[in-house]
């Protein structure tokens, strides 16, 4: 999968080297130096970020919280399923679960939760630390919540059933 992030990449910068007048491409260099940022990434920021602000504006914010909750952690969870490392499974598992429930409890709840102002916020900032690399926040409350609350009533059930 990173392969396909690889490739897009290479893409724009071809694009850059090509299409883009020398000052635009020289001001790249420039900035790519200054912020450590590849072109190509600057590039996708100046284009994606003003273009996610029009469809917010436009009342597409719960389309753009989905894909920012979805896109990404999709792609890692196929990264994973490769993995050996179980700890990836974890994440993405634990990442799922929550994803899922936030899908279950805003349409459970949707009067109440459209009433809070700023759910939409928290949402995508929960849901990016839940699945950030340099917080892993699912494994957080899989570790913290799941695992010591809830995956013992689940348990107890399923043994129960059986």
């Amino acid at each position: 999968m990173d392969s396909l992030a690889v490739q897009i990449t290479e893409k724009i910068d071809v694009l850059i080297n090509t299409k883009f007048p020398p000052a635009v491409k020289d001001k790249l260099d420039e900035l790519e130096k200054t912020t450590k940022y590849k072109k190509a990434h600057i590039v996708g920021a100046v284009i994606l970020i003003p273009v996610l602000l029009i469809l917010a504006l436009l009342g597409a914010s719960r389309l753009i919280i989905n894909l920012l909750g979805f896109a990404y952690p999709a792609l890692q969870s196929f990264k994973a399923i490769d993995s050996k490392d179980s700890k990836t499974d974890t994440q993405w598992l634990s990442y799922w679960i929550i994803y899922g429930s936030f899908s279950i409890i805003e349409h459970a709840f949707v009067y109440v939760i459209n009433a809070i102002m700023y759910f939409p916020i928290f949402k995508m900032g929960f849901l990016i630390w839940c699945y950030h690399p340099s917080t892993q926040g699912a494994t957080t409350v899989y570790e913290k919540v799941l695992a010591p609350y809830v995956v013992p009533h689940l348990m107890s059930k399923v043994e129960h059933s059986d």
